[in-house]
């Protein structure tokens, strides 16, 4: 081999190494992006939202005061819930004999 004739530089991509930097510049964008807005301070509170605004009292009608009845179920005692219980654990044991 020759010592003086130039060597060929390979400049060309390939494109695993061309997909592997979009890759990169992507992440790196999304790395700042996002780190920005994690260390950002948040935003001083207007004035005017400090003050609560004045709502008017509306005046109350004899079908705005009768009692909503709940729609939850009433709470049973712990007594009635054993005593039911038991009572389907009769109804089992006698079944399977």
């Amino acid at each position: 081999m020759k010592e003086d004739v130039p060597v060929g530089i390979q400049v060309a991509i390939t494109p695993t190494e061309f997909l592997l930097s979009v890759l990169l510049v992507f992440l790196m964008g999304w790395m700042i992006v996002f780190a920005y807005l994690a260390l950002r301070r948040a935003p001083e509170p207007v004035a005017e939202a400090r003050i609560s605004p004045v709502v008017p009292q509306q005046k109350s009608t004899p079908a705005m005061n009768k009692a909503v009845p709940t729609q939850l179920p009433k709470v049973r005692s712990m007594e009635a819930i054993h005593a039911e219980l038991s009572a389907k654990e009769a109804v089992l044991e006698q079944s399977v004999r």
